[in-house]
């Protein structure tokens, strides 16, 4: 909540007569109590900005300017590892084969994941070390005898923070 200190006796200030500029001052908003807020649909994310600086400049009653420049930092939280799977077909009696790479698509930089499958058919697959998902080198698929699988890939970053996608 902003404040107006030593005004005048009898002077007065209005919130909404304050102005904001800078830079992405088009993000905010004061609301008629004072309080200096994002807009809607508006959310600060420490990888696309680490900081933001903005002025509030006004007049009070009595027509005497002042301004402040304000620099918000931006607080970088952890980000949910969301991933996606390159293919989710593998060739009749490719015995091992590799289904398709594991991409994972995550705002930190230099995290580290790790891998679980679980799922009516997690039994028959593993994930390389290079982030495929493959059928065991037991396994062989059969057309004929089964013609789907389906798993759950589970990742979890190095914070524990997870994301879980059933593939069929």
């Amino acid at each position: 909540t902003l404040s107006v200190l030593n005004l005048q006796a009898g002077e007065t200030f209005n919130f909404s007569d304050l102005e904001i500029s800078g830079d992405h001052s088009e993000w905010f908003e004061i609301t008629a109590s004072g309080d200096l807020k994002l807009k809607a649909g508006i959310a600060l994310n420490y990888e696309n900005t680490t900081d933001v600086t903005i002025v509030l400049w006004g007049y009070t009653s009595e027509e005497h300017y002042f301004d402040i420049r304000l620099t918000i930092r931006v607080v970088d939280v952890n980000d949910i590892p969301e991933f996606t799977l390159s293919n989710d077909e593998v060739l009749d009696q490719n015995t091992g084969g590799v289904i398709g790479s594991i991409n994972i698509v995550d705002g930190d930089e230099y995290d580290e994941y790790s891998y679980s499958l679980s799922g009516n058919d997690a039994d028959s697959f593993e994930i390389s070390t290079e982030g495929e998902l493959k059928l065991k080198d037991n396994v062989t698929p059969d057309i004929d005898n089964k013609t789907d699988y389906q798993l759950t890939i589970t990742v979890t970053d190095a914070a524990g923070a997870v994301y879980s996608k059933t593939i069929t």
